[in-house]
């Protein structure tokens, strides 16, 4: 029963993974399921046309992005036209939407040629024709910061260190280094105290069994990494592991390509709508998180700037999670999600997908 469930494949996007068997019977299914996956696919495409749009200095703002900057950039996306007249007009407002901030983040937020050694010094006072919404806004921020401006999450994001899944392992596999390098030395020490007692005394039974447990452990006939490495690059048609490692960094990133080898083993008809969301989705198959700077940042900052009804659905979120796990390979993806939208006030509404049981798993 765990055998077939685990052979499934699981499609993100989607609510519901049913049998491949099914899933090619059932038409209505199929259509429900290629609209959702390309639902996903649009949003995750909107965000990443999005991260590459807006620049590291937007974030010096302690508001959220105005809509009409978000929907203009969205609108280019679609048509291919670049406007960008309410982009520049945020860009040139930047200096007032970023008053109060600290020099050092403003600093990290711009370029070196653009701001000053001695920091700058900001007129607080409001325009006579500035937008009610926006005084009242903060207005509110101010009394409930205490009469100090709190930081927004983007802000705290852009400071901190960026840790990718792969960093944290190489953190714990030097740390475990350490530890057994540590072992090590006071093995090396109880050796030596050892051989300073009496050697007419007996050593106990087990000093002599750890050692030989020891010494049978190490010389086990386990392949060893590289050797299971140059079998991987032998299967896959290579005569060694360099040239099969160095084939692999030219597939790198892999999400665009297992997006659409996991749609094929799923079963969905790959329909000219589907075929046309890929190759919009395609000019970012090299993103990945070096690629983009400050991308937790960028992304936090989209998603409190983007309409709560775009928010508050389970396709957006899920592109958000997918590019947090997948592009940007940031450990527990859900937690932080979560996080921005508590901050905003919206629940997180992904649900994990319903897996559809065969019929001789309901027998067993």
């Amino acid at each position: 029963m765990p055998k077939k469930q685990k052979n499934r494949v699981i499609l993100p996007g989607v609510s519901y993974i049913p049998d491949p068997m099914v899933l090619s019977e059932r038409e209505n299914l199929q259509r429900k399921l290629s609209f959702e996956f390309i639902d996903f696919l649009e949003c995750l495409y909107d965000l990443l046309y999005l991260l590459q749009a807006i620049k590291v200095k937007h974030l010096q703002t302690i508001y959220p992005i105005p809509f009409e900057v978000i929907r203009e950039i969205r609108s280019e996306s679609r048509s291919g036209i670049k406007h960008r007249t309410y982009l520049k007009a945020f860009e040139k407002n930047l200096k007032s939407s970023s008053a109060g901030i600290s020099h050092s983040l403003q600093c990290l937020l711009s370029t070196a040629s653009s701001h000053s050694t001695t920091p700058r010094r900001y007129n607080t006072t409001l325009k006579k024709n500035s937008n009610p919404v926006k005084t009242e806004h903060q207005e509110v921020i101010h009394t409930l910061g205490g009469g100090r401006t709190p930081k927004p999450l983007w802000h705290r994001l852009a400071r901190e260190k960026f840790v990718t899944v792969a960093m944290m392992e190489e953190e714990q596999m030097k740390e475990k280094k350490v530890q057994m390098k540590a072992m090590m030395k006071d093995s090396k020490l109880s050796a030596r105290r050892s051989s300073n007692v009496n050697p007419n005394i007996r050593q106990p039974k087990k000093d002599t069994f750890s050692i030989k447990f020891a010494t049978s452990s190490r010389s086990n006939n386990k392949p060893s990494d590289d050797q299971k490495a140059l079998m991987v690059a032998y299967e896959a048609g290579f005569t060694s592991a360099e040239a099969h490692k160095n084939f692999e960094k030219t597939l790198e990133p892999f999400w665009y390509t297992n997006l659409i080898k996991d749609s094929k083993r799923f079963g969905l008809k790959q329909s000219e709508e589907l075929t046309e969301s890929f190759h919009m989705l395609a000019q970012f198959f090299d993103v990945n998180c070096q690629s983009i700077p400050q991308p937790r940042a960028k992304l936090c900052i989209i998603l409190h700037s983007l309409p709560i009804w775009d928010v508050m659905r389970m396709c957006m979120q899920r592109a958000a999670e997918y590019i947090l796990r997948y592009i940007f390979l940031v450990p527990s993806p859900e937690a932080q999600l979560e996080e921005w939208l508590f901050a905003r006030r919206i629940p997180y509404v992904v649900v994990l997908p319903k897996l559809e049981k065969h019929d001789s798993d309901d027998n067993e």
